[in-house]
Parts: structure tokens; sequence; C-alpha cells
């Protein structure tokens, strides 16, 4: 499913996918981190998607203090301006680029 930071529970070929989203750069719109709790018992399982809002003004700042490389780009995220759609779009580009099974 690769690094997409957005949470979903899916079945791909009878194996369920989850991902939790992510802690640090969030997509808009919803800037909070996401994380995932699983809970198992004999019964069976349920997964719970939580979302927890931080302070992004300290994060870029301390970016901007650390001088990340990559600076720019995680505060685009911090400030919002990646969002899903874009996310989709990026992946749908490069999708030529990725081979599947017995391609």
């Amino acid at each position: 499913m690769g690094h997409t930071h957005i949470p979903f529970i899916r079945e791909v070929n009878q194996v369920t996918v989850i991902n939790p989203g992510a802690v640090s750069n969030p997509l808009a719109p919803d800037l909070r981190a996401s994380y995932a709790l699983l809970h198992a018992d004999d019964l069976g399982w349920r997964v719970q998607h939580r979302r927890v809002a931080y302070d992004h003004a300290a994060v870029i700042a301390a970016v901007e203090r650390s001088q990340h490389p990559a600076a720019s780009f995680i505060i685009d995220h911090q400030l919002g301006n990646r969002t899903i759609a874009g996310m989709v779009a990026a992946a749908n580009a490069r999708r030529h680029m990725i081979k599947w099974g017995d391609e």
C-alpha cells in the first residue's frame, strides 16, 4: 500500500491491511496526528483509528532550527499544503514505475 499517511482498513487478496495513518506529516484537511489501536481477544479483533491535535507551530520552529534537508517538505505538511487528493494524483502519475504481480 505504500507510505500513504492515510488511515484505513482494507481487504487485499484475503489479507487485512491496516494503515494507522501518520503521527507526523499529516495530510489536509485533518492535520491531527493519527494512530490505531488494535484490540484482539479470543472472539476476534477490532481496530480503532484515533486522532490527536498537536502544536504545528512548535514543529515548524523545531524543523527550521534543525536545518533539516527536507525542511520545506515537512513544513508544507505542517501548514496543510499537502492533501490526500494531491498524494493520490502523485501516486497515479508514478504508477508506471511500479511492477505488479506477474507483469
